[in-house]
């Protein structure tokens, strides 16, 4: 084990609701991450809605999402 993160270790990627464009998110969609979305105001406005992606999860803040996560263990 080289001790690196590999695509197998990743089951759930939190990421701001407006930045869904990228090519990593897209890519751990593809292979079955759950995406959990956080509202963030950013410069970019690529969302779920506009990518027709249903969010496993979606929250307003951090915080709310960062205690859910440890509450359900992800």
């Amino acid at each position: 084990d080289s001790g690196l993160i590999k695509r197998d270790d990743i089951k759930y990627l939190i990421v701001p609701n407006s930045a869904m464009g990228s090519t990593a998110v897209l890519s751990a969609y593809k292979s079955g991450v759950k995406i959990i979305t956080v509202e963030n105001n950013t410069v970019l406005d690529v969302t779920p809605d506009k990518l027709n992606i249903k969010p496993y999860k979606q929250f307003k803040n951090y915080e709310d999402c960062l205690l859910d996560c440890i509450k359900e263990n992800y």
